[in-house]
């Protein structure tokens, strides 16, 4: 421990310190001194920090605990972020407040852990789909339209112009390159 009860910058935090910094991190931003996106950025440092010192350089910028004034310590005193919160009385507006930008970053945390899975699933689908069914598709296709050709020229229109050939590239360029991506996406999940 260093000077004041203080403890040194290069000594590990513990889980219950993260949690308390995190909890001043949302009391802040209920009173609308974080933005939404400046608590997540602060709230994934917090949980990310090795030693109090990293902890510290996330309330740096930010008052006292709230609850500190209100408990009578000098308003020009700075307590240590990894202090423990001074309790208000149950049931306080701050409390409710509190509760409820927790609710919603838990509930944005967990839909963004939601997506995440819903995109990873996604890839593994696309990752899975057979490179030989676009291939197919494609020659079902070109055949089909060759075949529309051929019938219109016997029919009396004539063997003027290979007009097929064009949605037949395209699409075959398509297919290609569609082709690749799955290679690719599926090297990327391998790796994984």
């Amino acid at each position: 421990m260093s000077q004041g009860g203080v403890p040194d910058p290069n000594l590990r935090a513990s889980d219950a310190d993260r949690e308390r910094i995190v909890e001043q991190l949302r009391k802040h931003t209920a009173d609308g001194r974080l933005t939404m996106d400046e608590f997540e950025q602060r709230m994934t440092a917090a949980y990310a920090a090795k030693t109090y010192g990293e902890l510290a350089q996330l309330t740096r910028d930010l008052p006292v605990d709230l609850g500190a004034r209100s408990a009578g310590l000098p308003g020009n005193e700075r307590r240590p972020p990894f202090a423990p919160p001074v309790a208000s009385a149950p049931g306080a507006p701050n409390d409710i407040v509190n509760a409820l930008v927790g609710a919603a970053v838990d509930w944005k945390v967990q839909r963004e852990r939601m997506r995440a899975q819903r995109h990873q699933a996604r890839l593994v689908r696309r990752a899975n789909v057979p490179i030989v069914a676009g291939f197919a598709g494609w020659a079902f296709l070109s055949v089909l339209l060759v075949g529309i050709w051929f019938m219109t020229g016997i029919t009396g229109g004539g063997f003027s112009d290979f007009w097929p050939i064009w949605p037949i590239g395209i699409i075959g360029v398509l297919t290609a390159a569609r082709a690749v991506k799955t290679l690719v996406l599926r090297r990327d999940l391998t790796r994984r």
